[in-house]
């Protein structure tokens, strides 16, 4: 089992591997995370070391969410804000799934259907989801 070829076989492409980006589009953001951290103090929201993937969707400005998530320094705004600007967490890969922003949910059905994936924190990501998924944040032991 490999959930990174699962989500190149539903049809993500690696965002180098395009010129210059559609203006909608689902996403997938292969994350790691080198040490346990939390994301909100407020409330317990706790990562263990390992591999993750984040997925979204932006129905225009695709270009400019991927630049945002990949900058360290922003104002939070969504769940994944919190883990994009942590010091311990890097961005490793983003695949794009081209034209396709309602994919969003089916990658995460995808992704969620491997005995190894879970879903560590519920409805990160997913608070607008309208096909009630678990979280759009999915960790994975490859």
């Amino acid at each position: 089992m490999n959930t990174f070829k699962d989500i190149v076989q539903l049809g993500g492409i690696d965002e180098s591997q395009l010129g210059p980006l559609p203006s909608s589009g689902s996403y997938a953001l292969v994350i790691k995370v080198s040490r346990k951290i939390d994301l909100k103090p407020e409330k317990p929201w706790t990562l263990d070391p390992g591999n993750y993937i984040y997925v979204g969707r932006a129905c225009r400005g695709l270009q400019a969410r991927i630049v945002r998530h990949k900058k360290r320094t922003k104002n939070i705004h969504w769940h994944i804000d919190r883990l994009t600007t942590h010091r311990l967490v890097i961005i490793k890969n983003v695949l794009i799934f081209p034209d396709h922003p309602e994919q969003e949910c089916a990658i995460v059905r995808k992704l969620i259907s491997h005995p190894e994936s879970s879903a560590p924190l519920a409805r990160f990501g997913s608070s607008d989801c309208l096909e009630d998924c678990p979280a759009h944040l999915i960790m994975t032991k490859n």
